[in-house]
């Protein structure tokens, strides 16, 4: 049985004939396991996401069960252990800064959320130069890259205004209460609201 991250998959070659374990049934888990399914004898697709299974192949099954344990056969579920051939894990990720100076920026949120940003992005202390693009998920992402871009742009030039301390404060009050009872780690998350984000932005 051989196991790899989302990150590392390349090519479904390893996979024809095979029986695949996906866990993860987010964005990057659906569409490895749409692509691995044209040439797998089956594969199963673990997450507590809604099911997605409308428009699946016959042999891409989505099961609403946690993995809780990597075994030699398979993968166990609270339910029972599958046997499978490989485990492709697409679980998310955890943003990182190694090479950024001690202090300068905190991850919070399982890994999910950076501080102190403005606007998702732009970083409270160093307004006019350092920018972190691309956090939001669930999103129009390159309309998202865009408008993020083009703000940050502004502020380089010296034609957007350098929100003030009190504005920031106020952008980051608002966030807070959008997120609602929702986790913490979803604090970069667009959905909905996503279409308001991207007019303020270009309001600015």
């Amino acid at each position: 049985m051989y196991e790899v991250l989302s990150h590392d998959y390349r090519t479904t070659t390893p996979y024809r004939g095979s029986r695949v374990a996906i866990i993860g049934a987010g964005f990057s888990g659906i569409d490895i396991g749409l692509q691995v399914a044209d040439v797998a004898k089956e594969v199963l697709l673990f997450g507590k996401q809604e099911q997605q299974q409308h428009g699946f192949p016959a042999n891409l099954r989505q099961i609403d069960e946690k993995v809780v344990k990597i075994t030699t056969k398979g993968v166990l579920t609270i339910h029972e252990e599958r046997e499978v051939d490989h485990i492709i894990i697409s679980t998310g990720y955890h943003c990182s800064y190694p090479f950024l100076p001690e202090g300068l920026v905190e991850v919070v949120g399982a890994g999910r959320v950076v501080q102190p940003l403005y606007q998702h992005f732009v970083h409270r202390h160093y307004p006019t130069s350092l920018f972190f693009p691309g956090l939001n998920f669930i999103a129009a992402l390159f309309t998202a890259f865009n408008s993020q871009a083009l703000y940050g742009l502004s502020l380089v030039e010296g034609k957007a205004d350098v929100p003030s301390e009190p504005e920031m404060d106020a952008w980051e009050g608002r966030q807070l209460s959008r997120l609602g009872q929702r986790p913490f780690r979803h604090y970069h998350m667009l959905a909905n609201d996503q279409w308001d984000y991207y007019d303020e932005l270009q309001r600015k």
